[in-house]
């Protein structure tokens, strides 16, 4: 495998410029959300997500892949040392954007009453939302600048700005409005004055990278802008299945407090979850590569590889989360320890998901991007079947199974159509090795670990877990490691050299 190709070299570093970026939103998130259930009531934390999911959802409308579209238009710029198309393109997409997101944000301003009260029957409602609406165009066009610095191949400015800055500013922003009591309210306030002190430094960095505007007069490209736009505004609607819309139908059958509860119980299941991100990411340049110059072989063993890997890692955790679901939900507040089932249900799903691995990211690098959007409605329109049969009967632990469900369906159909155009699959016998050492984990745990009860001690709750991974890990390395697990190994060890 040639790894001296300077492409891929820039393709790699960027990857782990992304990863850095996915391991500090995911901190922060969780973190941001054990910060809400400790200084608001579950009903308030539910209000919050409610409205910022209602907004995430507006957001993806408003930017419609605009963003993805820029990025490309302004990369060919660069390579072609166009200054003028550069700045012609980012005029149109600021347009589009920009009216689309004022629309939308004077629109949810405007009909939050009807909004509130009418389709979520919850009247507290209306003033989140619009304390939330100036987000809309503030993160539309924070995504517009730091796309601009993405196509100028500076992955740093995106990371910088909205995964670490952004992040870490709701944390401190959201502790100074309970400090000074403002509770519900200050908080989405520090929310939306996170996101403006990050898009002023996306301005400063979009400045950094932009060539000075000609003296040319501006041209507009519509056309080609929104047709390569388009499907991926449809993707990104289809990718809002995961964790958007479930929200917004739980605000719509159940209480704040239900949504508050399976917000904290979503972000303490997918705990894990950056460890597959992570792999995805790292390796995505690597099958792009293997499958343009026709190394299926190659190819093969990596997919095998990384979803070994990435199921190895994620295995403890999901098991430990799911044991001890009643003691970690307790961690946020005693209103979300009936949560626990809903954490275990969630944690069987994200395993499902795990095991099957990087498929989604096999079909969309080999070249069958259609195929991975037909997969995404697939799964959408699933979980949205389940959720609505099963939510209103059993509540947040419906919701998980249906989200679960969905997910471990629509990856198994994607790991069979892997198998059907690629004649690749991730399985191996090496597989017994996570699965025994699991195994003995969580037996050892069951007979020797303390009582899973809500009271539990956050020393001993730590204290068992890190013992539990040890072992564990412990049970890996006896059993051995062959020739491809050396193999990640190196590559991991690259990629991470690069950035």
């Amino acid at each position: 495998m040639k790894t001296t190709d300077p492409e891929l070299g820039r393709m790699a570093k960027g990857a782990s410029v992304n990863f850095i970026g996915a391991i500090s939103r995911n901190f922060s998130g969780f973190v941001f959300v054990f910060l809400l259930a400790k200084m608001l009531s579950a009903e308030e934390v539910g209000l919050f997500y409610l409205g910022a999911n209602i907004l995430m959802f507006a957001t993806i409308i408003a930017i419609s892949g605009v963003d993805v579209g820029l990025r490309r238009y302004i990369s060919i710029a660069y390579g072609h040392g166009d200054a003028k198309a550069a700045w012609d393109y980012f005029s149109t997409a600021a347009v589009l954007v920009f009216s689309l997101s004022m629309l939308l944000g004077v629109g949810l301003f405007a009909f939050a009453d009807l909004l509130a009260n009418a389709v979520f029957s919850k009247p507290q409602l209306a003033d989140v939302i619009r304390l939330f609406s100036p987000y809309l165009v503030i993160y539309a066009l924070a995504e517009l600048l730091l796309s601009v610095t993405q196509g100028y191949k500076q992955m740093k400015y995106w990371v910088l700005c909205l995964d670490v800055a952004n992040s870490i500013l709701r944390i401190v922003f959201a502790g100074l409005a309970f400090y000074i009591g403002w509770s519900l309210y200050g908080v989405i306030a520090g929310y939306v004055l996170a996101i403006l002190v990050s898009t002023a430094m996306a301005y400063r960095y979009f400045r950094r990278v932009m060539p000075e505007q000609p003296s040319e007069q501006r041209e507009f490209r519509f056309r080609s802008l929104v047709t390569f736009s388009f499907p991926v505004a449809l993707a990104r609607l289809l990718n809002s299945g995961n964790g958007i819309l479930e929200t917004l139908f739980l605000g719509y059958f159940l209480t704040e407090v239900d949504v508050g509860v399976y917000t904290v119980a979503l972000k303490i299941a997918v705990i894990a979850n950056i460890i597959l991100a992570s792999f995805n990411t790292m390796f995505a340049p690597i099958i792009s590569q293997l499958h343009s110059q026709g190394q299926m072989t190659e190819l093969r063993r990596l997919f095998n590889c990384v979803t070994r890997w990435a199921f190895s890692l994620s295995l403890p955790v999901y098991l430990l989360v799911a044991w001890y679901s009643a003691p970690v939900s307790a961690l946020f507040g005693e209103q979300y320890t009936v949560g626990a089932t809903c954490i275990v249900i969630l944690c069987i799903g994200q395993l499902v998901n795990a095991v099957t691995g990087p498929s989604g990211n096999i079909l969309l690098m080999s070249g069958y991007a259609l195929i991975n959007l037909w997969t995404n409605l697939f799964g959408v329109l699933l979980s949205v079947l389940l959720i609505v049969l099963l939510v209103p009967q059993y509540g947040i632990d419906g919701c998980a199974f249906a989200v679960g469900a969905a997910l471990a369906v629509t990856n198994v159909l994607r790991v069979l159509i892997a198998w059907r155009v690629l004649k690749i699959h991730p399985y191996s016998l090496a597989y017994w090795k996570p699965v025994v050492a699991g195994t003995i984990m969580v037996i050892a745990v069951g007979l020797l670990g303390p009582a899973r009860t809500v009271d539990m001690s956050v020393v001993y709750l730590l204290f068992a877990s890190l013992l539990a991974i040890m072992g564990y890990g412990l049970l890996l390395l006896g059993f051995g490691l062959d020739e491809s697990d050396r193999l990640v190994l190196a590559k991991i060890k690259t990629r991470v050299g690069k950035t």
